[in-house]
């Protein structure tokens, strides 16, 4: 059996692994050594863990089996992947390279033991692909951000005719620099989402199980779906970018 890990950092809508026909089971892992590697703050794990579980209900209908360990249950990410691997018989392993290098070093290296072969999707999470990042930097031995933002814009199109700057100008840094006016400008109102059951449940658990982090789980007001996500771009966009 060839089984997609999806890791909490990496809930793309498109993600590679739900429309891969050979993948016959997706494994989810919240792990409890991971969430206690630092103190984080409780909203960041809020975050994270919500987020989880409403992509595991967003993919549900999708027909993918799906082999998800909440946090309670599990001790350690090395553990709940074993258990996934040798419960379903897994043969095969395939997950999106994380952009934490030990990370994917820990994985293949649990593969290895268990003698099941592995495979990677490339990283979605950037918009230049790593061959022509490595590329780009090879030719540019002293690179500086400037010159790389215009490689950027010539490379994508964004806001380029030709190669040249839409207006003239690749930036407006000395604007930028300027203060907000004290007068005559209104910053509009956030409008934050409104808690779910999924949320609340979290944040009730992550107030129980890391009482001593920092935050409070009862302030919490992030959005945690994608359809949540693209509802502040989009009032983001309309409302304060101009």
């Amino acid at each position: 059996m060839k089984a997609a890990l999806i890791l909490g950092t990496q809930l793309l809508k498109e993600h590679p692994a739900l429309t891969d026909p050979s993948v016959e089971l997706v494994i989810m892992i919240e792990a409890k050594d991971v969430c206690s590697k630092l103190p984080y703050h409780r909203h960041k794990l809020i975050l994270l863990l919500s987020a989880m579980r409403h992509f595991r209900s967003e993919i549900i209908p999708q027909g993918k089996r799906i082999d998800y360990h909440e946090l309670t249950k599990t001790r350690s990410f090395k553990e709940a992947l074993t258990n996934s691997i040798k419960d379903h018989r897994v043969t095969e392993l395939v997950w999106m390279t994380s952009s934490d290098t030990p990370t994917n070093t820990r994985i293949q290296s649990l593969c290895e033991s268990l003698s099941i072969k592995t495979t990677h999707y490339s990283n979605g999470l950037f918009m230049t692909p790593e061959s022509d990042l490595r590329a780009w930097f090879e030719a540019h031995p002293r690179s500086l951000m400037e010159t790389f933002y215009r490689w950027q814009r010539q490379r994508t199109g964004i806001l380029c005719e030709g190669s040249l700057p839409v207006g003239g100008q690749w930036n407006f840094d000395a604007d930028n620099r300027q203060p907000l006016p004290k007068q005559a400008i209104t910053i509009p109102a956030i409008t934050f989402p409104q808690l779910d059951a999924i949320t609340k449940d979290v944040i009730k658990m992550i107030d129980t199980e890391f009482a001593n982090n920092p935050g409070e789980g009862r302030d919490f007001w992030l959005p945690v779906t994608h359809q949540a996500s693209n509802v502040w771009l989009a009032d983001f966009i309309t409302e304060r970018f101009d």
